[in-house]
């Protein structure tokens, strides 16, 4: 079977961290995970991440919503590198899941031709989500996406993640298959399932910050036995 880990970006957050961890823990108990916070400090994250047995890296000052999730995005490839993975699926802090996020990945994504895993989104016309996706770390290796990725974080030339993370998921596609995506209509990743196409719609697979209340954050919290109140989730 292949081994799949998960890597949750963050910025303290400890509530929604705490909830991402247990609901992944009792849908697979087994799945290795990681937390990247960027440079928060927050001695409440790190406690939490001690109580699950997760390992928790920190950038080494802020570096803001973009460069901070690229910055992620880049940890998690090298902590797949480090781990032997075979697939990396990197998460939002804001991004809970309430199904099995593996389950997927490992039936279908695993044995595809494509190389990076996301869905579009048509509410604001996005062609990549960046809150929810997944890589090949051999694929991203030997096609040098990771370097791409590298290259675009120190130029600080970076406007959208979800535009970058496509334009590589594209550059994966091309090199691996010799340029044959010529049309505009043939994905150049994955189109996950797990997703749906849009972020303000609710989905019952995951709750997410653009389609659901902090009191839905805050139930859900309830239902798996941990106590906070909607102000712990601050939208």
């Amino acid at each position: 079977m292949s081994r799949i880990g998960l890597i949750i970006t963050t910025y303290s957050g400890p509530a929604y961290v705490h909830l991402t961890l247990e609901s992944v823990r009792r849908l697979k108990k087994d799945v290795q995970i990681i937390v990247h916070d960027d440079c928060s400090g927050n001695r409440e994250l790190k406690r939490i991440c001690d109580l699950y047995g997760v390992e928790l890296i920190s950038t080494q000052e802020r570096l803001g919503h973009v460069r901070g999730d690229i910055a992620g995005i880049i940890a998690g490839y090298n902590w797949g590198v480090e781990k032997n993975l075979d697939v990396v699926i990197k998460i939002s802090r804001r991004f809970i899941p309430k199904t099995d996020i593996i389950e997927e990945i490992q039936k279908s994504f695993i044995d595809s031709k494509f190389s990076t895993c996301s869905a579009q989104c048509l509410d604001f016309k996005l062609p990549f989500r960046s809150e929810a996706m997944a890589m090949k770390i051999d694929d991203w290796r030997t096609m040098r996406g990771n370097k791409l990725l590298e290259a675009f974080f120190d130029s600080g030339d970076i406007i959208y993640v979800e535009a970058l993370i496509n334009y590589i998921a594209t550059k994966i596609y091309k090199r691996m298959y010799l340029n044959q995506l010529n049309t505009l209509d043939i994905s150049p990743f994955y189109k996950w399932k797990y997703l749906g196409e849009s972020r303000k719609m609710p989905n019952l697979n995951y709750i997410w910050h653009e389609s659901n209340t902090k009191e839905d954050y805050s139930s859900f919290a309830m239902q798996l036995g941990l106590t906070y109140s909607p102000e712990n989730f601050n939208i």
